[in-house]
């Protein structure tokens, strides 16, 4: 794959914000309502990168010992402000938000979409997405959004944006809002979408994201991150990190830990992704 470094002016990079955010307001919607297949898990390609390593991110500051499981039995950090989080789709049905908050979730990332992985990539609204926006902000959560990507360049992303903003603009959005793209294996759109390309979309969507005053997060595991985005390129923008252990051995820096996607949570029904914020 083909490493690179972004070289770009301030002014230029401001006109390619403010025609990203342009195309975003003001391009024709393009959102099916009917279904389309829907991505249900994530695998990690094998192969390595391919060239040298750009300058490392940022660097971790946390270690294992700064962080215990509470009386709830749930992840928190010791050393450091931090505040427990769910997310959640269609996937978790109708969700009992009063019941998530009193017990002790503080905050709800919530799907408000994703791209079909099939080769016409039909965007689809979140069926519970509006309905989990309302109930968790009437149940005193914070909320932040999320879109599941399958984005193959950066006018897909930007799509994606736009029926993002679509939904979240009639809700307090004090959470971040995130780029989730995932590998879904060779039958995906995305098969052979490569770094250069994924990097490029992850940061047109989250430049977008915050043209609109929102704050932008991209989403990764350890193993997408060293094959599928170049995290030097994107340290401006915050990551949520997907290791599922409650043991902090990530090298690089992360604001969003979503340490289980196995958790137990009152008011949701079956398993649920539990999350750990560490704005610092």
């Amino acid at each position: 794959m083909k490493n690179y470094t972004v070289h770009i002016t301030a002014a230029a990079a401001f006109l390619t914000a403010m025609l990203s955010l342009v195309f975003v307001l003001m391009r024709p919607s393009v959102v099916q309502r009917a279904q389309e297949t829907e991505p249900s898990a994530s695998t990690v390609p094998s192969q390595p990168r391919q060239a040298d390593d750009p300058l490392p991110p940022p660097p971790n500051s946390y270690v294992a010992s700064d962080f215990a499981m509470d009386e709830n039995g749930y992840l928190t950090c010791l050393t450091a402000a931090s505040m427990l989080g769910v997310d959640v789709s269609e996937h978790q049905g109708e969700v009992d938000w009063e019941q998530v908050a009193a017990s002790g979730v503080k905050f709800a990332i919530i799907r408000v979409g994703f791209r079909g992985y099939g080769e016409t990539g039909k965007l689809v609204e979140d069926e519970y997405a509006r309905a989990n926006l309302e109930g968790a902000l009437a149940a005193g959560l914070k909320v932040g959004a999320y879109f599941f990507s399958q984005a193959t360049n950066t006018w897909e992303a930007l799509e994606e944006v736009r029926l993002t903003l679509s939904v979240i603009r009639d809700f307090p959005i004090e959470m971040p809002v995130v780029f989730d793209w995932e590998y879904l294996g060779e039958y995906a759109r995305t098969a052979t979408t490569d770094q250069e390309t994924v990097t490029a979309c992850t940061a047109a969507f989250c430049n977008a994201i915050s043209l609109a005053g929102y704050q932008p997060m991209f989403y990764s595991n350890q193993n997408l991150g060293e094959t599928h985005f170049d995290l030097a390129a994107l340290s401006d923008y915050p990551m949520w990190l997907a290791m599922y252990n409650t043991e902090m051995d990530y090298p690089h820096r992360l604001y969003m830990w979503q340490y289980t996607s196995d958790g137990s949570v009152p008011g949701i029904d079956g398993p649920v992704d539990l999350n750990l914020y560490l704005p610092e």
